[in-house]
């Protein structure tokens, strides 16, 4: 009956389906995942005349994308003031054409600006990803407790947030906000 599957809840699922990808930066933790975006924070001290970050982030991101298969989708967030996405039809597969396509896009990054987290973070959640990578050297300006709380209840628990975190030493001060993050 017409009427009984219209209300009848469908029972398909939401992200990509397949085997469950594997990612770890630099030697960190791995997440657990079929969905990712990756933030790289391009404001100017993550450049070549600065920690050289994108860099780094590039030839990293460039390895964990040669080891998706096609089952698996991606995006890329690069953030100052404003997003400049890799792909403008939301999550992308990672099939051997977008992977080139996304190298180009990883190699022509340059950096500039001052840095927006806050609003990469919401762009990426928005994606519904199951894990989100933010490559930053987590300078000024930091997020407040209202954005952390913002980017927290959006997120609601779905997608792990990993922070790859760019400086000199360890982050001693347990209240940095990408320690919260």
């Amino acid at each position: 009956d017409d009427a009984a599957s219209a209300v009848a809840p469908q029972s398909r699922p939401a992200g990509p389906t397949g085997p469950v990808a594997r990612l770890s930066f630099f030697g960190g933790v791995k997440a657990h995942g079929r969905s990712f975006v990756f933030l790289i924070d391009r404001s100017h001290s993550m450049g070549g005349e600065g920690l050289n970050g994108i860099s780094a982030a590039e030839q990293e991101l460039n390895a964990a994308l040669a080891s998706l298969e096609p089952v698996h989708k991606f995006q890329i967030i690069a953030y100052s003031e404003k997003t400049l996405y890799f792909s403008a039809q939301g999550l992308a597969q990672a099939t051997d054409q977008n992977r080139q396509l996304a190298a180009r896009y990883l190699h022509g990054l340059i950096a500039h600006g001052g840095t927006e987290h806050e609003v990469a973070l919401l762009a990426a959640l928005r994606l519904a990803p199951d894990a989100i990578f933010l490559f930053t050297d987590g300078g000024e300006p930091p997020m407040s407790q209202v954005q952390l709380q913002k980017v927290t209840l959006r997120n609601g628990g779905r997608a792990s947030i990993n922070v790859v975190h760019f400086g000199s030493g360890v982050l001693q001060d347990g209240d940095h906000f990408l320690r919260q993050l």
